[in-house]
């Protein structure tokens, strides 16, 4: 954790730098920005948080090409991404030699992938203003990044080669966003880039953690598994997930972070809640593997009728509840536990698709979710 929080300090060092370019005589904070500076990028980041969340009208639109925009998003929404891409990493071995980032914007996967040692990566945007950011971001490194301009919707066209790590930061989600057939032209877009992955070969897909946007991206899982491409991470169940057909449920990850100073200070100025990462993702490939006997809460600790804490959590054969009898030999523990926490139980009673934990249950718990 501590190279991540070396690494992001440095990005936003940089990036305050080029966005201060020309004020060499004023001296400002290397981490956070100054109240007059707040002002002004909290207004930038407040407009696109309403135009990507509410009636979302700069969804799929080219607004990173208005200056102000785009470092409203290099200074919030880039690091936010940037960090959930290196925590997923945390729990995914990748081959390192090289990356393509679609719909990259100004980079924040690119770079992720570079910080880790990928080699070689390749940037595709449709936005001129993003792709030259990427390269003049790509100077304070010794990597070079290849970019492109690249239309997810109408230009098919691919670079040629076999990649290790594939990436769609919250892209996926604009394609076909008003199209009646947009589920499956997006099916079809995944599935001609799985035919660009080496052997073991990963494609990484982060959407915003909306209801909406959520739903859609557990639709584009399930056909996908139907295709046979398989769910690494976060999925326990690797078959169809049920979530789908109830309209008021969804599943998202909620990573417990620090968020670095500057996020707080225009989140807390444009009461944004960004004390926990969250975000919707998939991590696929196409080779099959044997799923692991463990599970992964996906909910928030809910109190019942009974007075009685219950979680939902999801295995290899679907979406179940778990709950515990307050004589559990490690009933603290349970009580511990967090959305996207990952488990495994045995020695439970299990009854209407609910897991019990008796006295002599187990509970173990292989990973908290946790991001300091």
């Amino acid at each position: 954790m501590d190279k991540i929080k070396k690494d992001i300090s440095k990005w936003i060092k940089t990036i305050l730098e080029l966005w201060r370019d020309g004020k060499k005589n004023i001296k400002f904070p290397e981490d956070k920005l100054t109240n007059d500076e707040l002002n002004i990028i909290s207004n930038y980041v407040k407009q696109i948080s309403a135009g990507l969340t509410e009636k979302r009208e700069l969804v799929g639109t080219k607004y990173l090409n208005n200056k102000n925009f785009l470092y409203g998003y290099l200074l919030f929404y880039w690091i936010i991404s940037y960090m959930q891409l290196r925590f997923i990493l945390l729990d995914v071995d990748v081959n390192k030699k090289s990356a393509i980032d679609f719909g990259c914007g100004p980079g924040p996967l690119s770079f992720a992938l570079a910080d880790i040692g990928v080699r070689n990566i390749f940037s595709l945007d449709n936005s001129n203003n993003a792709l030259d950011f990427v390269s003049k971001l790509s100077s304070f490194t010794n990597q070079k990044i290849f970019t492109k301009l690249w239309d997810g919707q109408n230009d098919m066209d691919i670079p040629s080669g076999k990649f290790d790590v594939v990436t769609f930061g919250h892209i996926i989600n604009e394609l076909w966003k008003n199209d009646p057939d947009k589920i499956a032209k997006r099916v079809n877009l995944v599935e001609k880039i799985g035919n660009i992955l080496n052997k073991d070969g990963i494609i990484i897909i982060i959407e915003p953690a909306l209801h909406n946007t959520t739903k859609d991206l557990i639709l584009l899982r399930n056909q996908l598994v139907e295709k046979g491409f398989y769910i690494l991470t976060p999925c326990i169940n690797k078959n169809y997930c049920n979530i789908v057909d109830k309209e008021t449920l969804s599943c998202h990850t909620d990573f417990n972070w620090t968020p670095p100073k500057i996020v707080e200070q225009i989140a807390n100025k444009i009461n944004l809640k960004k004390d926990m990462l969250k975000m919707s993702f998939l991590v696929i490939k196409k080779e099959t593997a044997e799923a692991e006997d463990i599970f992964r809460i996906i909910s928030d600790p809910m109190l019942s009728k009974s007075g009685k804490i219950r979680f939902f959590i999801c295995g290899k054969n679907g979406k179940f509840t778990l709950k515990s009898d307050k004589d559990f030999s490690h009933y603290e523990d349970f009580l511990s536990l967090k959305r996207g926490d990952l488990i495994q139980i045995k020695d439970c009673d299990f009854a209407e698709n609910t897991f019990t934990l008796k006295f002599q249950s187990l509970l173990n718990i292989i990973k908290k979710n946790e991001i300091n």
